[in-house]
């Protein structure tokens, strides 16, 4: 809810924009974008593809999802910065973990055969399917 009333507040100046705080199952209506940030990788295979198809089943425009691309350096990047500035093992563990279940560029075409993919920097992609 705080994530929502942050981005609320940052595009007030648009009336056509809505924030839902849910479980993305729970919702029923049609959007113009569904937009997920750094959630499907702590899916597993059969969670992935419930809310894939969801999420295109409830777009009208198209699917936009930014998530973690899986690169080596992108693991042994956030090891070596989270043991030198994180006191905390749940962030160590968990940073190398959700960098090891993100995905490559590979795998999401593979799964969405008519997506784009954009590398961003920090070793997060930007995957782009239009409805």
């Amino acid at each position: 809810q705080e994530c929502t009333a942050y981005a609320a507040e940052k595009t007030k100046e648009f009336d056509n924009i809505r924030y839902i705080t849910s479980d993305y199952r729970d919702v029923e209506e049609q959007f113009d974008i569904v937009h997920s940030c750094l959630f499907t990788h702590h899916l597993n295979e059969s969670q992935l593809s419930e809310y894939l198809d969801w999420a295109i089943a409830k777009s009208r425009i198209g699917v936009l999802i930014n998530d973690l691309h899986r690169h080596p350096l992108a693991y042994y990047s956030i090891k070596y910065l989270t043991g030198l500035f994180s006191k905390s093992y749940l962030v160590k563990n968990d940073a190398c973990l959700s960098v090891l279940r993100s995905f490559t560029a590979e795998e999401w075409k593979a799964r969405l055969p008519k997506c784009e993919v954009h590398w961003n920097w920090a070793f997060r992609y930007t995957t782009i399917l239009k409805a």
